[in-house]
């Protein structure tokens, strides 16, 4: 089979490429096809979630795969004869599509956003980070209440929501903090994963991607329940930060090594594992 690599033009293309020439630099070394005219059979295209598949190109023989980063029905895009990729388990599995550990390809974030060096405790205060992501209905509403009544009523904590951050900014907020909360993630939220790495202890609720250990590798006592109340977690992570802090060492072992590096040898993998099917 054939590589080819594509960047798909739309109305924002230009604007879109600026953007991520930004972060990703190495992109500008990619090659433009059209993969209307320049795709053979046997070849592997790769299109985002919400485009839909090309059956014309599925039907002459053309590996379509979609890649996964939210959570949307699959029923459609296979049904037309497209196959999936995913960032992680849990969205694969969701969906429908419950995809292999060969077709899980884990997009990395800038070096500077996970890569904090050794994790400096001095400037920690009792800032609890609500990281709400635009996550609707996903437990906010006793969320909220909950930790503010905790904090005011015993003066222990303050509640930060990081909203218009720059970089730098947030970098600082994170090496100050000591709690990150979310709730039910559909994915590998950004946010939380750069807090860890930073040294903040990341709190979810029993919901969604936390019930995938493979995505994250987080401990039981820090997935709060209705039987493991929030606020009862959030109290003993104060009083005992270090000790709880050093059991998220292997969540942070698992994403420091998350980077164009391992990209590449899960493509490679998962372009061995799709030519031999």
């Amino acid at each position: 089979p054939n590589r080819a690599f594509y960047y798909q033009q739309d109305p924002e293309g230009e604007e879109l490429r600026g953007m991520w020439l930004g972060e990703y630099p190495m992109f500008a070394e990619l090659s433009q096809i059209n993969p209307y005219t320049d795709l053979n059979a046997g070849d592997i295209f790769i299109i985002p979630e919400a485009t839909s598949c090309p059956t014309h190109l599925v039907r002459t023989g053309v590996k379509v795969f979609v890649y996964q980063l939210g959570k949307v029905d699959a029923t459609k895009q296979l049904k037309a004869g497209c196959q999936y990729i995913s960032h992680n388990f849990y969205l694969s599995k969701e969906s429908g599509v419950d995809v292999q550990q060969s077709h899980i390809i884990i997009p990395y974030m800038n070096v500077g956003k996970t890569h904090f060096g050794p994790i400096d405790n001095s400037k920690r205060e009792n800032i609890i980070i609500l990281n709400h992501d635009d996550n609707e209905g996903a437990g906010w509403d006793l969320v909220n209440p909950s930790l503010e009544n905790f904090c005011r009523d015993s003066s222990s904590c303050e509640i930060v929501r990081p909203e218009g951050l720059k970089a730098p900014e947030l970098n600082a907020l994170f090496r100050r903090s000591k709690i990150i909360v979310t709730t039910c993630m559909r994915g590998t939220e950004r946010m939380p994963v750069e807090a860890a790495m930073a040294g903040v202890v990341f709190l979810t609720n029993d919901c969604a991607n936390s019930k995938d250990n493979r995505d994250f590798p987080l401990p039981r006592e820090h997935i709060f329940s209705e039987r493991n109340k929030l606020v009862n977690v959030v109290q003993n992570i104060l009083n005992n930060f270090e000790i709880e802090q050093a059991k998220l060492d292997t969540f942070r072992s698992v994403y420091k090594n998350v980077g164009h590096l391992s990209m590449i040898r899960e493509t490679k993998q998962f372009y061995r594992a799709a030519t031999s099917e």
